[in-house]
């Protein structure tokens, strides 16, 4: 019986290894289903963030996080708040424009994520891979924009922390 367990486990273990890499079309499209949640409700985006992505000569208040919400979601690997993430690790947020009435959370439309690779796989990026996807289309994000903005986080190219364990 021992010698049963420690072969499916071994299988199990081979099978995770060889596991392919998590891909910008999959995750668009069933990031949802595939990673975990970490907000509880839509959170507004702020003035800082929205003016991170805008050049000096661009309208603060109409940079491409300008009035809108985000949900964030993270895979297992990226539930850290300590060092470097580990390759796979995936965080998204999704994008949900803001209520032109209300000013509340309205409908989703886009979707941003962000890949860990291997390391020496993207260097100029932290080896994270960008993707955004909008009205079901992958649309590749210039990698440099993304990791522009994103080299100015304090850990590994991401602004968020992962929600700590509840005690």
């Amino acid at each position: 019986m021992k010698r049963a367990l420690i072969l499916i486990s071994t299988a199990t273990i081979a099978i995770a290894a060889e596991s392919p890499a998590p891909q910008p079309a999959d995750i668009a499209r069933d990031f949802a289903k595939i990673l975990t949640r970490t907000t509880s409700t839509p959170k507004p985006i702020g003035a800082q963030f929205s003016a991170l992505c805008t050049d000096a000569t661009t309208d603060k208040t109409a940079g491409p996080h300008s009035r809108s919400f985000v949900n964030y979601f993270r895979s297992a690997s990226a539930m850290r708040n300590d060092g470097k993430f580990p390759a796979g690790s995936v965080i998204v947020k999704e994008k949900i424009s803001a209520d032109p009435k209300t000013g509340k959370p309205g409908e989703p439309m886009a979707v941003a994520g962000m890949i860990k690779r291997p390391a020496g796989t993207l260097p100029k990026s932290g080896d994270w891979e960008f993707f955004w996807a909008e009205g079901g289309k992958l649309i590749p994000a210039g990698s440099q924009s993304c990791a522009g903005c994103h080299s100015g986080a304090k850990r590994d190219y991401v602004f968020t922390d992962a929600p700590k364990p509840a005690r």
